[in-house]
């Protein structure tokens, strides 16, 4: 077997349903491999008022499913402390 070294991947989630109401939480640490522990992200985030979630649609999900993959943004919550 080859010793490739590191290799640049992409991680991605693909549906085949979507929820009535759609609730996503959003990772605030990531891996500093510099310095080997996990770091807070503190970048400014901006939601879009509208979300299209039909290119996360399997290809195999049904045309019930990508008529209804937009959803309006209702609410945002931020927490703030430790």
């Amino acid at each position: 077997m080859y010793d490739l070294g590191k290799q640049d991947v992409k991680r991605y989630t693909k549906f085949q349903t979507l929820p009535i109401i759609l609730q996503i939480q959003l990772n605030r640490f990531e891996y500093n491999y510099e310095i080997d522990q996990m770091i807070k992200i503190n970048s400014c985030f901006q939601f879009p008022d509208l979300l299209d979630m039909e290119p996360y649609l399997d290809e195999s999900a049904p045309d019930s499913e990508r008529t209804t993959a937009r959803y309006r943004l209702h609410s945002v919550l931020t927490h703030t402390g430790s």
